[in-house]
């Protein structure tokens, strides 16, 4: 969460702007934003970023507090590592599987953001919002460890 206020992120949303065509993320904030976000949210929060920077405003993340994480959901999975039918759509029996858990957690969080408005001479106002957020953390094949998994939105 740091990561999408750090003057890294900054950077490569204006190296991506000035970019004769689309950039891939070629820092590791980019890559670690680009992961944690659905395709249309990343694209709107480096359209909020390039118009910040380009109206003078800097923001920086300079703490953020949990005080409350609670369990929403845990989903089992099993997928299989290949195809589990022929050709001819016949069953194959003894496929491996990955098996993988999802865990949903809602986090109460409060975020101490910097803020220096292009009017302001300098002066650097400290905002601290209360938000609730989901963070979905997921088993891989590869890694036994959790990884936060981008949250899929539902209309």
């Amino acid at each position: 969460m740091m990561v999408m206020y750090s003057r890294e992120f900054v950077d490569y949303v204006a190296r991506e702007v000035e970019a004769p065509g689309a950039l891939p993320p070629d820092c590791e904030a980019a890559e670690l934003v680009h992961r944690s976000l659905e395709t249309v949210s990343y694209d709107a929060y480096k359209e909020f970023v390039n118009w910040s920077a380009g109206a003078g405003v800097r923001v920086e993340m300079k703490e953020v507090e949990m005080h409350n994480a609670q369990l929403l959901s845990v989903k089992y999975d099993r997928v299989a590592k290949r195809p589990t039918t022929n050709s001819s759509g016949a069953k194959i029996l003894g496929v491996p599987m990955h098996e993988r858990l999802k865990l949903a957690v809602v986090f109460d969080i409060a975020e101490h953001v910097s803020m220096t408005m292009p009017d302001s001479e300098g002066d650097e106002v400290v905002t601290v919002p209360v938000n609730k957020t989901i963070w979905q953390f997921v088993t891989t094949p590869e890694d036994i460890d959790w990884i936060i998994e981008p949250l899929h939105l539902v209309v």
